[in-house]
């Protein structure tokens, strides 16, 4: 047994957590020998990738702005709101529904963006959007 699956066999055991190597893949940085990754594939049955294009929801391209790794989120926002028949409330009304929407964003986005800069400004152009929508 390798010492990473003796590691990854301490971590099931300490946390009660395992990681379903079948769903699993892995992508290596340039640095790493083409023989090395297979080797490390082989041994723990992962499938090799060039690169994931999301994690935890968020996409991983290298480079990308923070605004262009957000629009994501947002339109995952906007779908939310739109799937509301929200024709018969009040903007204050309209106000509680996108801040419980905005409130479903995971924390982990968070700590890429903090919500000083994404909230508020995000927040007056839903709102303003949504409202406006809904009243035509």
């Amino acid at each position: 047994m390798s010492s990473l699956q003796g590691t990854l066999l301490s971590f099931e055991k300490a946390l009660g957590l395992k990681i379903n190597l079948h769903k699993s893949a892995m992508a290596f940085s340039r640095n790493v020998a083409e023989s090395s990754q297979m080797e490390l594939a082989e041994t723990l049955e992962v499938v090799v990738v060039s690169k994931h294009k999301k994690y935890l929801g968020l996409p991983t391209v290298e480079g990308c702005s923070k605004k262009v790794l957000f629009e994501g989120i947002k339109d995952r926002i906007w779908c939310k709101l739109h799937s509301w028949s929200a024709k018969k409330l009040s903007q204050e009304g309209c106000a509680v529904l996108l801040m419980s929407v905005l409130q479903t964003i995971p924390t982990f986005c968070y700590e890429l963006l903090p919500p000083s800069e994404f909230v508020p400004q995000q927040t007056r152009e839903f709102h303003g959007r949504f409202f406006l929508e809904i009243r035509q």
